[in-house]
């Protein structure tokens, strides 16, 4: 009966107890110890980061000294002025002028004129430790002014935004004169890519702002340039003729030399100056489209089969795959990159030629494009 009674008896045993407090104690370890851990971590981490903030401070201070711009003394004591929570200092270099401070040289000059290396390593109570090295620059290493790059370049531009910002009168490989021709664009841009020389036993003109001769210049006969703000590119040589008839106004670059039976004389109006090299415009001319992209465009074909012609209020508009010649005054556009386009006596056209090669015997005179103006080309 006894028996019976012990072994039904509720509660807790002696061996439930001793687990418990076995349990309880690995438990209680266990966090004491992440707690601890975690402890010393962020005292550690709060730590490196006072060493980073005192040597910034320090580095700062000795900068400003260094570049006061004048001679100063400055003395191994003086990084424990601004250090306020660094337990040590261990200075290994300091080196103004070609001497180095250390605990036995404790002071020398800081002189703006020379490079300042520094190599330190800082230590606080809890042994963390932060290492500088670095050279401070001089006044003249530090004080050189950068070089200005400039605005971030221009998206290649198409042969058409070309045309529009430059003022191009005529875009071609030859130009040339019958009689007393005459170019005028006081603005304008003339392009000849194949070289000039003009054919005319008469006096010709070019009064352009800027004049590219992508070759050799023949002078004789001929007057270049609007102004004393005009400019004439040559990349080949000057030949000089008859100088009796040439006139020059603005300046002349050059690339080759300058050969002839007449030498330029000296003017007021112009200057030569012989360059390395010249940029010249190195664009693809479109080609001529089909005749459906004509017609679909409103576009007149002619009798040859290779012009075509648009009449827009007062502008006339060619494209040709051939020749196209100009007997009366027009305005508007020709486009004949592989043909010649012919200025009779007595005509005017006013506006934009492109052309492989233009005969001038009467006048042609720069007109801009409109931002608006319709093309004969893609």
């Amino acid at each position: 009966m006894l028996t019976k009674y012990i072994v039904k008896e509720k509660g807790l045993t002696l061996l439930e107890v001793l687990a418990t407090i076995v349990i309880s104690s690995l438990f209680i370890g266990i966090i004491y110890n992440v707690l601890l851990s975690t402890f010393s971590f962020n005292e550690k981490t709060s730590s490196h980061i006072t060493l980073r903030q005192e040597a910034n401070i320090m580095m700062t201070q000795l900068r400003e000294q260094h570049k006061a711009g004048y001679d100063d003394v400055f003395c191994y004591d003086d990084f424990f002025e601004s250090a306020h929570l660094i337990e040590h200092i261990e200075l290994n270099e300091l080196s103004p002028e070609g001497t180095t401070i250390t605990t036995n040289r404790r002071c020398g000059d800081l002189n703006a004129d020379y490079n300042l290396n520094v190599n330190m390593k800082l230590t606080d109570s809890h042994n963390p430790s932060f290492e500088i090295q670095t050279t401070l620059e001089s006044q003249y290493s530090s004080s050189v002014t950068p070089i200005n790059p400039g605005p971030d370049p221009e998206p290649e531009s198409s042969f058409l935004d070309y045309l529009r910002k430059e003022n191009v009168l005529f875009f071609g490989n030859v130009l040339d004169f019958t009689g007393n021709g005459t170019v005028i664009g006081p603005e304008a841009t003339v392009v000849m890519r194949n070289g000039f020389s003009s054919n005319s036993g008469s006096k010709t003109s070019i009064k352009a702002k800027n004049i590219y001769i992508q070759g050799n210049l023949d002078l004789k006969h001929i007057t270049l340039g609007h102004s004393s703000e005009s400019t004439i590119y040559v990349g080949g040589d000057i030949l000089t003729g008859n100088l009796n008839q040439v006139d020059i106004n603005g300046k002349i670059l050059y690339t080759g030399s300058i050969t002839g039976k007449d030498t330029l004389p000296h003017k007021d109006s112009y200057s030569l100056e012989k360059v390395d090299s010249i940029s010249f415009p190195d664009f693809t001319v479109p080609d001529v489209e089909n005749q459906n992209w004509y017609t679909e465009r409103g576009y007149t074909v002619l009798n040859d089969q290779t012009t075509y012609r648009k009449q827009i209020s007062n502008q006339t508009i060619y494209a040709s795959k051939g020749n196209v010649r100009i007997s009366s005054n027009t305005r508007g556009i020709i486009f004949a990159p592989d043909g010649n386009v012919t200025i009779d006596n007595n005509a005017t056209f006013t506006g934009v030629i492109i052309a492989k090669s233009i005969d001038i015997k009467g006048t042609v005179v720069y007109e801009p494009l409109p931002a608006d103006a319709e093309v004969p080309f893609n």
